[in-house]
């Protein structure tokens, strides 16, 4: 809403938008394994402490976020720098391009997906 002046008065952002934000950054990060759908299950965002549902909104100038995400990466992958580059680029680019203060990204190992070791060993 714009106010007299022609100024932005308050901007809400849904936290539904921001999850699918983050999903689509990691899913494109190579050795990252999983679906939209799966990566997305696996991200939580707080604040202050406290979950923030899908449905809330949050005004950027009331909060700062910190996001928790649970990662499958491929077992060929170089773990630690997959971690980094997802936690680095997340961090980035909320702060960035969406304008969200970001506290921390936290990155979480949650699975290794030994699938593509297994196709290997059968050839």
């Amino acid at each position: 809403m714009l106010n007299e002046e022609n100024q932005i008065d308050q901007v809400r952002v849904s936290i539904a938008a921001v999850l699918d934000y983050v999903t689509r950054i990691i899913t494109d990060i190579p050795g990252v394994v999983g679906s939209h759908s799966r990566v997305l299950r696996n991200l939580k965002i707080s604040s202050g402490g406290e979950y923030l549902a899908p449905s809330e909104k949050i005004d950027p100038a009331n909060v700062s976020l910190e996001i928790d995400i649970a990662l499958t990466l491929d077992s060929q992958s170089n773990f630690g720098e997959v971690a980094l580059t997802v936690q680095r680029k997340v961090f980035h680019m909320v702060r960035e391009e969406l304008a969200l203060p970001v506290e921390k990204v936290n990155v979480e190992i949650g699975r290794i997906d030994w699938s593509a070791e297994k196709n290997e060993r059968r050839r």
